[in-house]
């Protein structure tokens, strides 16, 4: 067990484990076998052999195989000269067990090993495309997903809109109640467009309280209006936090795209409009065509 704990530990280092592990059991079990004379002798011989093939480069199976070979005809020998026919079997399956186990404990810890690689790759992946607080798609993906979806409208007869939103008044929440505060209060208005948002749209956070949202397959301003005048009933509702209750509004921009059109066209347009929201009082929408 200790040996297979050393084994994982150190194969998630990366390092190589052959010579280090062989030589551990070659101290251990020649300090125990000293008494056994020749078998002794020959058994270290063999551990010489292993730590041989491990220099050389050689996979752990075949040094398993070398080491049963070298380990057998010794066992044999040993126990003939000394006229203790029952030492071979037993001490040959003890050797033969403990070098399957280190091979075994090796290939184990490298699974392990390639399993959280893995992991941490997917980890990253998805670090790099969603906010790490709302785990909505952040600026990146959103750019991404806009640029294809304009590209997919321009080939249809359905538009396409994009919709900015932005919190009213949300330095206030956090300067009067805290940034903790704050982070949930963002969290709750996530998961609130979810709710509201039609299957294949996509809500994405730009930072601080800025949202957008992509709603694909439009077929008139009519539709865009009436969703929008439901996110703004949506977060209107008091939102039971933590350590308050808040009630907060958004101001929203909206364009609307039924040709080709560039990303940073349709997003200023959008930005445009939901600024234009905010000078018209807060808490409404600027619905514009691109």
């Amino acid at each position: 067990l200790l040996y297979s704990f050393i084994n994982e530990h150190r194969a998630k280092r990366s390092l190589t484990l052959g010579l280090e592990f062989t030589s551990f059991f070659a101290v251990i079990h020649f300090s125990i076998l000293l008494y056994v004379n020749n078998i002794a002798y020959l058994y270290f011989v063999s551990i010489l052999v292993i730590l041989a093939a491990g220099t050389l480069g050689i996979s752990s199976a075949r040094r398993l195989s070398i080491f049963v070979l070298v380990c057998f005809a010794g066992c044999v020998i040993a126990g003939l000269a000394a006229e203790r026919p029952h030492v071979p079997v037993w001490f040959f399956l003890i050797m033969v067990g403990a070098q399957a186990g280190m091979v075994y404990s090796t290939q184990v810890a490298r699974l392990s090993t390639l399993a959280e690689l893995e992991q941490s790759r997917s980890q990253l992946a998805k670090m790099a495309r969603y906010d790490a607080l709302t785990d909505l798609p952040n600026r990146t993906l959103f750019l991404e997903t806009l640029k294809t979806a304009l590209a997919r409208t321009s080939r249809s007869q359905y538009g396409l809109a994009l919709i900015y939103l932005d919190l009213d008044h949300f330095k206030q929440v956090n300067d009067a109640y805290g940034h903790a505060c704050g982070d949930q209060l963002l969290v709750a208005v996530a998961e609130r467009l979810r709710n509201v948002l039609r299957a294949g749209d996509m809500a994405a956070r730009l930072g601080g309280d800025e949202f957008t949202i992509i709603l694909e397959n439009i077929k008139d301003s009519a539709e865009v209006e009436a969703l929008i005048k439901r996110l703004l009933r949506e977060l209107a509702r008091p939102f039971q936090l933590t350590d308050a209750s808040l009630q907060v509004s958004a101001s929203i921009g909206a364009t609307i795209v039924d040709k080709d059109a560039a990303n940073d066209v349709v997003i200023r347009t959008s930005d445009a409009a939901m600024y234009e929201a905010k000078k018209a009082g807060r808490n409404t929408f600027k619905l514009v065509a691109a």
